[in-house]
C-alpha cells in the first residue's frame, strides 16, 4: 500500500469540558471548547458558550459532528452541531423522552444522566439521574446519522433496579454495561452491583447471563472503563480505598466473571480512570494524595502492575485523566484548569507539558473529540 493511501492514525482535535462557577445562592454553567495541537498537546479555547443544562454530562458522536447533553429537570436532551473546523458546538434543537402512559399509578421513568453511545454511531443510551421513588432505567435513543436528531428506541426505556448510574458501550458495540447504586441510601453513591445487557440490531437491550453480578467489596461510584479490547472492565472505587475492581467480559454473552487477583492495589483510593488507545497502560487519580496513578495492562489476564514512578507528578491533586486518540497525551482536571502530561508508548511515564491551561471555574468531566 503506497504512503498516500496508509491510514493516519486517530488524532484529539478538540476537548470539551463543562465548567461550574458558585455565585451564592446560584450556581452558573459553561461549555468551554479546546483545540488540541497534535505537536505538543497544548490546548487552544476555541469558545465558551452558557450552558443552560446544569449537569456535566455530555456525548460526542464518533463521527464528531453532533454533541448531546442531558436537561434536567426535564426528561429530554440539548442537541449540538460541532464545526468540524473550529470545533464551536451550535445549539441544534433537542428530544423530549415520550411521556409512558399507563394509567393511574404509573411509576414515573427516571431521568436521564450519564450517556454512552455506539461505535457505529447508530444508538446512544444514558443511566438514571432520579433518586427516590421514580423508576429506574436504562434509555435507549436512534440517533439519525444525517441529521443527529434522536428517537426513542421500541421498548425504551429498560428497566433496571437497583439504580443505573454511570453506563458504558462495549467497543464491539454489542453489549452495555452500567454501575449501580442504592438509590434509596442518604448520601449513596455506592456501588452496588454491575449490569450487563446485549444489543440488539434495533437498539433494545436484553440482560446478559448471570447480571447484575454484586459488587466484590465496596466502592464509590467514580470510575468506570472498559479495555480497548473488550475483554476486560475495571471500576475503581474511590474513598472506599478497595483499589480497583475487575472483570473479564465474555466475548460472546457478554457475562461478567472477576478477574483472578481482583481488586488490584487494595487500599488505595483511586478516581476515575482511562487507557491508552493500545490498551498497554491505564491511568487513574491518586486522590488526595496527589498526582496521577499508572499501571501496566497484562493483554492476556487483565491483571494491573504499578509503573515505574507511579504516581506521576505527586503531590499536586488531578483529576479526571483522559488520554487522546493518538495515545500521545493524557489530559488531568485541576482546581480552574487542564494539565497535559506527555505519555511514554513504551514505559507509560507521564511528564507534564507545560503550564497549566486556565478554564476560568471549576471544570467537570473531559471529552476529546477526534478528528474526521
Amino acid at each position: 500500500m503506497g504512503p498516500s493511501l496508509r491510514r493516519r492514525p486517530r488524532r484529539g482535535k478538540f476537548l470539551y469540558t463543562v465548567t461550574s462557577r458558585t455565585s451564592p445562592p446560584n450556581i452558573t454553567f459553561q461549555l468551554s471548547s479546546y483545540k488540541i495541537d497534535t505537536s505538543t498537546g497544548a490546548l487552544t479555547a476555541t469558545s465558551t458558550i452558557s450552558w443552560p443544562q446544569s449537569n456535566y454530562w455530555i456525548a460526542v458522536d464518533p463521527a464528531s459532528k453532533f454533541l448531546y447533553s442531558p436537561t434536567p429537570p426535564a426528561n429530554g436532551f440539548a442537541i449540538y452541531t460541532l464545526d468540524s473546523t473550529t470545533g464551536v458546538p451550535t445549539a441544534d434543537g433537542g428530544f423530549l423522552i415520550p411521556t409512558q402512559i399507563c394509567g393511574f399509578g404509573c411509576p414515573v421513568p427516571s431521568g436521564p444522566g450519564a450517556l454512552a453511545i455506539t461505535p457505529d454511531g447508530k444508538f446512544m443510551y444514558y443511566g438514571s439521574s432520579t433518586f427516590g421513588g421514580a423508576s429506574q432505567a436504562v434509555g435507549a435513543l436512534n440517533i439519525g446519522s444525517a441529521t443527529g436528531q434522536l428517537s426513542e428506541v421500541s421498548g425504551s426505556p429498560f428497566f433496571q433496579v437497583p439504580m443505573p448510574f454511570m453506563v458504558l458501550v462495549h467497543p464491539s458495540g454489542k453489549f452495555v454495561y452500567t454501575e449501580n447504586i442504592n438509590s434509596s441510601v442518604i448520601g449513596g453513591f455506592t456501588l452496588n452491583s454491575v449490569s450487563g445487557f446485549s444489543v440488539d440490531a434495533t437498539g433494545a437491550l436484553t440482560p446478559v447471563p448471570g447480571s447484575p453480578v454484586p459488587a466484590p467489596a465496596t466502592a464509590s461510584i467514580v470510575g468506570f472503563a472498559i479495555h480497548p479490547s473488550g475483554k476486560f472492565l475495571y471500576a475503581t472505587t474511590g474513598l472506599a480505598a478497595n483499589g480497583i475492581l475487575a472483570w473479564s467480559v465474555n466475548p460472546t454473552t457478554g457475562a461478567l466473571t472477576a478477574l483472578p487477583g481482583s481488586p488490584f492495589a487494595p487500599g488505595t483510593a483511586l478516581f476515575g480512570g482511562t487507557f491508552d488507545p493500545a490498551g498497554k497502560f491505564f491511568y487513574a487519580s491518586a486522590g488526595a494524595t496527589g498526582g496521577i496513578t499508572g499501571f501496566s495492562v497484562d493483554a492476556i489476564t487483565g491483571a494491573l502492575t504499578s509503573l515505574s514512578g507511579s504516581p506521576f507528578a505527586a503531590p499536586s491533586f488531578f483529576g479526571g485523566p483522559t488520554v487522546d486518540p493518538s495515545g500521545k497525551f493524557l489530559f488531568a482536571l485541576q482546581k480552574n484548569s487542564i494539565t497535559t502530561f506527555k505519555l511514554d508508548a513504551t514505559t507509560g511515564s507521564l511528564t507534564a507539558q507545560g503550564s497549566p491551561t486556565s478554564v476560568g471555574a471549576l471544570p467537570g468531566f473531559l471529552t476529546i473529540v477526534k478528528a474526521p
